[in-house]
């Protein structure tokens, strides 16, 4: 994930520990038909990766880092009164929107124990007994049909996963207990107040990961079992320095953790193996299982089955921005470089002769819809050829 991603992730977090209001009477706050048609975004004087050079790119006006998951896209517009969330198909279709309160709401793509992909929205109400509880529901992507909720949380989204806790009572102070949601129920899975001596690190899509003194232990996040134990000496010996990042996603079935002062890490959720430790940033090509891994010192391509393809030297400033089928795009220091996925050979990024401002993706779909950022603008490019350009 890049220094950006994070940075946003950091951001958020903040935004959700100011005071919370229910907003406004009115909301909307099922999901329901969305009419208006994205507007189409300008690409004259743009530098727009030749990948995605003939294809239609439009602007949903997303005030925040956008989700993905089965090609939809989802993110919140920011309205005078109300959040919106909009769910957007790789063809720039908007497939639903629902209404939340502008403060501490706060959402997160997970699946359920079939693997169908939801969406986790927070909200904020009032009631005869209380002022601004705090509850979570899920909804069917696809469909925005609601699967469960709402039920009530303990404070704001805190994440990764379906993780929430009470904010701290001073900006820089300590969050509440952590409690960890089972992504097919809304039921409480793990809560830090009911563990002994130990803490909550994230919810990966049903994976539960817990810290205690000596290990990482994953647990069933639709059950509670535990799957596996990990001992903290391979991270270094202190299980009290490990955390994760929201917006980190190194692949299916795979956890980037941040270890304090020592690297990151990547976990295999299946098992707790460490397949990578100390790196800086990991990501998987879907198609093929392809992974890249940079570490200290170099880039390097693993096959599905572990066995290294290639490995090149870069500097400490690079980063991963975004991976597709066949291209990794790495960046770092203002400049933006993809390689090839089974070879690593650089292939070229940009039009040499195109100026202005530079579009990085930073999120692609399976589908081959991408997320772009212009600045601190974020643009969608779809799988619909630009108007002229129909094949």
């Amino acid at each position: 994930m890049t220094s950006r991603c994070r940075l946003i992730g950091a951001l958020l977090v903040a935004a959700l520990l100011t005071g919370c209001s229910p907003g406004p009477g009115g909301l909307d706050r099922e999901p329901h038909p969305f009419d208006d048609a994205l507007p189409q975004a300008d690409v004259s004087g743009i530098q727009v990766p030749v990948a995605f050079a003939e294809s239609l790119l439009v602007d949903p006006g997303w005030a925040m880092r956008p989700q993905e998951a089965d090609g939809i896209f989802l993110a919140a517009v920011e309205r005078s009164e109300a959040l919106e969330y909009i769910a957007v198909d790789s063809d720039g279709t908007v497939l639903w929107a629902a209404e939340r309160p502008l403060s501490c709401s706060g959402f997160t793509l997970t699946e359920d124990a079939e693997g169908r992909a939801l969406a986790v929205l927070t909200d904020t109400t009032s009631t005869e007994d209380a002022f601004g509880e705090l509850t979570a529901s899920a909804y069917d992507l696809a469909t925005g049909d609601p699967v469960w909720g709402p039920v009530d949380v303990p404070g704001p989204y805190q994440g990764p996963g379906l993780v929430f806790a009470a904010p701290p009572e001073q900006y820089m102070g300590e969050t509440g207990p952590r409690t960890a949601l089972d992504p097919a129920t809304g039921q409480v899975t793990a809560a830090e107040d009911r563990l002994d001596e130990a803490r909550i690190i994230g919810e990966f899509r049903g994976v539960v990961l817990v810290a205690d003194d000596t290990s990482i232990i994953g647990f069933d996040g639709h059950g509670g079992r535990e799957l596996w134990r990990t001992g903290a000496d391979r991270l270094g010996g202190d299980a009290t320095a490990i955390s994760a990042g929201i917006g980190d996603n190194p692949g299916p079935g795979l956890a980037q953790l941040q270890i304090e002062d020592t690297g990151d890490a990547l976990i295999d959720l299946t098992d707790g193996s460490v397949l990578g430790y100390p790196i800086r940033d990991a990501a998987t090509e879907s198609a093929t299982g392809t992974r890249i891994i940079i570490d200290a010192t170099h880039l390097r391509a693993f096959d599905a089955d572990e066995n290294e393809l290639w490995s090149q030297p870069i500097s400490g400033q690079t980063r991963i921005a975004a991976s597709s089928e066949d291209l990794h795009y790495l960046e770092g220091g203002g400049w933006i470089r993809p390689h090839h996925v089974r070879t690593g050979d650089v292939t070229p990024a940009y039009d040499p002769d195109d100026t202005g401002p530079v579009a990085v993706p930073s999120l692609i779909a399976d589908t081959g819809a991408a997320i772009l950022d212009i600045g601190q603008h974020t643009l969608l490019m779809t799988t619909k050829p630009r108007p002229g350009n129909d094949q």
